[in-house]
């Protein structure tokens, strides 16, 4: 997965973090809608699940951890949302994700959860969920993802290490559209809040 343009500065310094073994237990990314905090969670997500990651941290792609995450089959790979059809996590969700954390992870490196989005824990869950940050399991990263962080409970973003996305310039983005019709990539469209881009990112 290659990281968006306007993410290098914030993939540089969870690169640091890998780099430094200083990964942190819980990680809050926030931002806009469409500034791509789901796609750089899942690029941390997969860096450290990857038994043999490049030089920039980046996953290879193609071990079994890799191959494993791509199938979304991976054991130590848990992704947490509202269940189809509702508008909150439950407690109910929370309490089977503390049941599987108090299990070791089954691969050597990392155990990685992603709650997307975070603000969509109700006052229960949210309570619930506290307790994961309260006892750290080992090996465990927990990342979420918010739009909206100032509906979380301080008692959780305080436990959090936090990265924030900007909404990239329009005039960047423009450029960014200009620059990959001349490489010839293929695009694919990324809302970016209330505009729309069309942003080269994979080469032909």
């Amino acid at each position: 997965m290659t990281t968006l343009p306007w993410q290098h500065s914030h993939w540089t310094h969870l690169h640091s973090y890998i780099q430094q073994q200083r990964i942190p237990q819980a990680l809050l990314i926030t931002g806009g809608k469409g500034v791509g905090k789901m796609e750089l969670a899942k690029q941390f997500a997969g860096a450290l699940l990857c038994e043999q990651p490049n030089a920039d941290s980046h996953a290879c792609g193609h071990c079994h951890s890799c191959l494993l995450l791509k199938a979304q089959t991976h054991p130590d790979f848990m992704l947490l949302q509202p269940d189809e059809g509702k508008t909150s996590i439950a407690i109910d969700q929370i309490r089977s994700l503390i049941t599987k954390l108090n299990l070791k992870p089954q691969f050597e490196r990392y155990r990685v959860v992603i709650l997307n989005p975070a603000d969509k824990l109700n006052n229960a869950s949210a309570n619930a969920f506290l307790k994961c940050l309260e006892e750290p399991n080992e090996r465990t990263v927990i990342v979420l993802i918010s739009e909206r962080q100032s509906k979380l409970p301080a008692t959780i973003r305080s436990r959090c290490q936090k990265l924030a996305i900007a909404m990239p310039d329009k005039n960047y983005s423009v450029e960014l559209v200009k620059n990959s019709i001349r490489k010839r990539r293929h695009c694919r469209v990324i809302r970016i809040g209330t505009r729309c881009a069309v942003i080269g990112i994979k080469l032909c």
